[in-house]
């Protein structure tokens, strides 16, 4: 089993997975701000989300959503964005990347 750890800066990649692997999502955001995560799925693929190992004691401070993504048989699409709930504005930040199961 092969862990990998994607963030922000991987936008746009296609991967190559295999059965046992497992895609980290390291999601950096401010809950302050109102700004939050959101993950979709296509395909087979599966998403839940970890707890975080930052200190949620700190007000206002930065954390990292993290994310696991088990990929199902085929191609999936996993889109990441960064938004308000709220606003109808595009999402400040995002994610894709296509994964492809060998």
């Amino acid at each position: 089993m092969t862990e990998h750890r994607l963030t922000p800066a991987d936008d746009g990649r296609t991967l190559a997975v295999g059965s046992e692997d497992v895609v980290v999502l390291e999601l950096p955001e401010q809950a302050a701000t109102g700004y939050q995560w959101t993950v979709e799925v296509s395909g087979a693929a599966a998403v839940h989300e970890r707890p975080a190992d930052d200190d949620p004691s700190a007000p206002g401070a930065g954390r990292t959503r993290v994310f696991e993504v088990r990929p199902g048989p085929g191609r999936s699409r996993v889109t990441a964005t960064k938004a308000r709930s709220w606003e109808s504005a595009p999402p400040v930040e995002r994610l894709a990347v296509e994964l492809e199961r060998r």
